[in-house]
């Protein structure tokens, strides 16, 4: 893991929050609409 900071570190916890954020959303509204 050369190269490795906080930086991209929160950079990643970052992605990984938006990316289930979304999913979350799509699946609350696949949900809702049944």
């Amino acid at each position: 893991m050369g190269g490795f900071s906080i930086k991209s570190y929160m950079d990643y916890l970052e992605r990984q929050i938006m990316q289930s954020a979304i999913s979350m959303k799509t699946h609350y509204k696949n949900n809702a609409s049944i």
